[in-house]
């Protein structure tokens, strides 16, 4: 009877009676190849398409290895590496070293995909050939394997899901486990560090199904976020007798929102393009001597202004129209200068004044304001110094006096002339009839 080779191994068996004095070479052989099939080798595929690897009978084969690693020429595609025997059941661990970055897929009999193992480009597969001949499967040993502890030394590379079915599951990272990741029994997670860095390129999406976020420290909760049914979004403080608030890079605070509704601090500027008011108060109360600049002009509707100092206006109209009355409820005193030692040109600011009163120490010209408005009214007190004599004298086209004349002060040391002005329209101020040397009655 002939020697087979049916074993997985394809090692020679010899029949009873044959191969007389050749035992011991054969039997030294089937030894070596016995050493290969438990060591490593190097298969190549050595041209850019699929490659049929047959384990020789009682020789050596490299396809014969437990570790092979595949190489080749750079391939352009996925490419097949079928092994044979196709009654050949084996294992072996199968690396894929080749060139040009593709996946190598393992065969054995079955043109089947659920029947062959692909192993991407610089990965390592343990599989098994079921050597069922025609129909022989390659099988992922590994896809469903379960051990109670594993240890990765490096970089693990998970390409599906990873479940973690006990309840209490923890995974640990850091030298220390001083960084967790915990199941909480139920359906929450805690992460545990410090700190936490959450770094994104793009959006950072934080999706709470409740609309609820609380922020805790030591357990404990301080701040809440909770967006309501209408949309709107609530900020709420967990302890009492607590502020929150807002400061720049450098810890000044910009804004305070003082407990149990005492109101907003800000010590800065505050920028708004509308303040509103829905308590029914209907008051801005300015605090320790401030004050309230408009760029713009203000409308208070029908409402009253109720003042305790001081209010300076450009300029009052009422939205009425034109000849409505404006009513002031007590006495009402215009800005008035007061300047000493005047000589020669002088221009009255209409824009801050309406009432000058003058103390000449040498002849002066009422030069052109310029800065007039139609419906101006008010009064020029005209003093004479200690010496006396001073005269008066204005621009002709931009002052008018009635009939023409011209106005002649009085020339006493100390005399006090009084002359009321009207702006009739830009350029034209009508200048009354002089009232002179006001005395003690």
């Amino acid at each position: 009877m002939a020697s087979t080779f049916v074993n997985n191994l394809r090692l020679e068996e010899m029949a009873t009676g044959e191969q007389s004095g050749q035992w011991g070479t054969k039997t030294n052989t089937n030894l070596e190849l016995i050493g290969e099939a438990l060591g490593f080798a190097t298969v190549n595929i050595s041209s850019d398409a699929d490659q049929t690897e047959t384990i020789a009978d009682a020789s050596s084969d490299n396809a014969r290895a437990l570790y092979i690693k595949v190489t080749s020429t750079s391939l352009s595609a996925t490419r097949t590496l079928t092994i044979e025997p196709t009654n050949v059941k084996r294992v072996h661990i199968i690396e894929n070293a080749t060139t040009g970055s593709q996946s190598i897929t393992i065969k054995q009999g079955s043109n089947d995909a659920a029947d062959k193992v692909t192993i991407p480009n610089g990965k390592t597969k343990v599989v098994y050939l079921d050597g069922n001949g025609s129909s022989a499967k390659v099988v992922d040993a590994f896809a469903h394997l379960s051990a109670p502890d594993i240890t990765v030394d490096d970089d693990l590379i998970v390409g599906d899901n990873v479940t973690l079915n006990s309840d209490s599951s923890v995974i640990n990272m850091g030298a220390d486990n001083d960084v967790t990741l915990t199941h909480d029994g139920t359906t929450g997670v805690t992460l545990g560090a410090n700190p936490i860095t959450l770094d994104s390129g793009a959006e950072l999406n934080l999706d709470s199904h409740t609309g609820i976020f609380v922020f805790k420290d030591g357990g404990s909760e301080v701040l809440r976020f909770t967006e309501g049914n209408s949309g709107d979004v609530t900020i709420k403080l967990a302890t009492n007798a607590k502020d929150l608030v807002f400061t720049d890079n450098g810890d000044a605070t910009n804004m305070k929102i003082l407990d149990a509704a005492a109101g907003i601090n800000v010590p800065g500027e505050v920028q708004t393009t509308k303040i509103a008011f829905t308590d029914g108060d209907d008051a801005i109360t300015i605090a320790d001597g401030g004050g309230v600049t408009f760029a713009q002009g203000v409308s208070f509707g029908d409402n009253a202004i109720t003042n305790v100092g001081d209010i300076a206006l450009d300029s009052i109209s009422s939205d009425a129209g034109t000849g409505t009355a404006i009513t002031f409820g007590a006495n009402t005193v215009p800005n008035t200068q007061t300047a000493g030692s005047q000589t020669g040109n002088i221009t009255p600011d209409f824009s801050q004044y309406t009432n000058f009163i003058l103390t000449l120490t040498g002849n002066i010209v009422l030069q052109d304001p310029g800065d007039e408005v139609a419906g101006q009214m008010g009064v020029f007190v005209f003093v004479q110094d200690g010496t006396g004599g001073r005269t008066l004298s204005h621009a002709d086209d931009r002052y008018h006096v009635a009939g023409g004349t011209s106005l002649t002060l009085s020339t006493g040391a100390n005399d006090v002339d009084v002359v009321p002005y009207f702006v009739k329209a830009d350029g034209t101020i009508l200048l009354g009839a002089i009232q002179k040397d006001f005395v003690e009655a």
